[in-house]
């Protein structure tokens, strides 16, 4: 597995400006997510499979939605229903941000 190192400053900055400072999560209708607040930096291939901390590799994610792509993780039904009364939606099962092999 690899080490885990923290992200170079510089690198989360160029991330979030390029994603606008917002969350890169688009809904099943198309629409983007909305949430400019605790945003946290995703490797969309872990470092543990092998992803770099590169530009290509990273995006930016609500803390819900980042929680929502790690599936190791749980999310509770209190989490869900926080969801539904900040979006006025339900969401979705997560799903893998890449194929497993």
């Amino acid at each position: 597995m690899a080490q885990r190192t923290v992200l170079n400053s510089a690198v989360r900055y160029q991330v979030l400006m390029r994603d606008g400072r917002q969350c890169t999560h688009v809904f099943h209708t198309g629409e983007r997510c909305h949430d400019r607040k605790i945003l946290e930096v995703h490797h969309v291939v872990e470092l543990s499979r092998g992803g770099q901390d590169s530009l290509e590799n990273l995006a930016t994610l609500c803390g819900f939605h980042h929680q929502m792509r790690h599936p190791r993780f749980v999310i509770s039904s209190q989490d869900l229903y926080r969801e539904r009364a900040r979006t006025g939606r339900w969401i979705r099962e997560p799903q893998a941000p890449y194929a497993v092999s």
